[in-house]
């Protein structure tokens, strides 16, 4: 019974340090950095922008040094005028973005969410925000509309499932919750 423990304990914190190893430099931190990668989750969509994960596929180099960024991010993308990130954030989309990251922080008070553990339990080691000024609009792109994989597949079928629920049902109240019901998706849900 002993062994059994002591393995528990040794396979437990080796699964911490291979998931924590993953963070951000706080060099890295309040930086400009250009990502290559997919929106690999149902983007939540709100009134001025947009929030979904990111898997990072490539970071482009700055000024000849290659920023450590984690593998996944949790981005928001603010809308600026004449942009409609409803069409363009799709799930499976693979986008190059100009991102400026922070490592996850969250509030320590008792009894409340725990924002940094949410985050942790999702492999989300860095959060931040998608740059949108007029000088480095070019930089962000959509590179291709869909990505297979069957990760991608799965969240493009929840998507389309959640857009069509909501679209027969717009001025239902419950709407919400038949949309957590059938995909999973809770954010949809009014807080009366």
């Amino acid at each position: 019974m002993l062994a059994g423990a002591l393995f528990g304990i040794a396979w437990a914190a080796l699964f911490a340090q291979y998931y924590l190893q993953d963070v951000l430099p706080p060099v890295w931190e309040g930086r400009d950095i250009t990502v290559i990668g997919t929106v690999d989750s149902l983007p939540s969509y709100f009134e001025s922008g947009a929030r979904f994960t990111f898997a990072v596929e490539k970071v482009l180099d700055q000024d000849g040094v290659s920023p450590i960024v984690p593998k996944r991010l949790a981005l928001a993308w603010y809308q600026t005028e004449g942009q409609l990130l409803s069409a363009q954030v799709q799930p499976g989309a693979r986008w190059q973005l100009t991102v400026r990251l922070k490592r996850p922080h969250g509030n320590a008070n008792p009894h409340l969410f725990d924002y940094e553990a949410w985050l942790l339990e999702r492999n989300l080691r860095a959060t931040g925000y998608v740059r949108s000024d007029q000088k480095l609009a070019l930089k962000n792109q959509q590179l291709q509309a869909f990505v297979f994989s069957p990760g991608n597949l799965i969240q493009v079928l929840r998507s389309g499932l959640r857009e069509r629920i909501l679209q027969a049902l717009p001025e239902h109240r419950y709407a919400g919750v038949l949309v957590a019901l059938a995909v999973g998706d809770q954010r949809a849900i009014d807080q009366w």
